[in-house]
């Protein structure tokens, strides 16, 4: 799945779960980060552009400005939450528990 395919489902549930919760502010961040993946899911994929051209580099600095802006909502990239699991597994080690 790609970065943007990745998000929209996480937006995707947040919105629900804040609906749920009747938090208007919160889903209308949502809802915004929504309308802008989509505009995004019309653009080219960086990964089928040349390397070092123009095009891709625009294309890749896009998915990163949606990443940071979900970042602000709660996302966690899969890079992000490898690093919090791998640190409570150190932290707990070396306090002698398993966690």
């Amino acid at each position: 799945m790609s970065a943007t395919g990745e998000i929209r489902a996480w937006a995707i549930g947040e919105y629900a779960d804040a609906d749920k919760r009747k938090d208007i502010e919160r889903q209308r961040k949502l809802r915004q980060l929504m309308d802008h993946l989509q505009v995004s899911a019309r653009l080219p994929d960086p990964a089928g552009l040349t390397v070092g051209s123009t095009e891709r580099f625009l294309a890749e600095r896009r998915i990163q400005k949606l990443t940071q802006e979900a970042a602000g909502l709660g996302y966690e990239t899969p890079g992000q939450e490898l690093r919090k699991e791998a640190g409570m597994h150190l932290a707990g080690q070396a306090l002698g528990i398993s966690l």
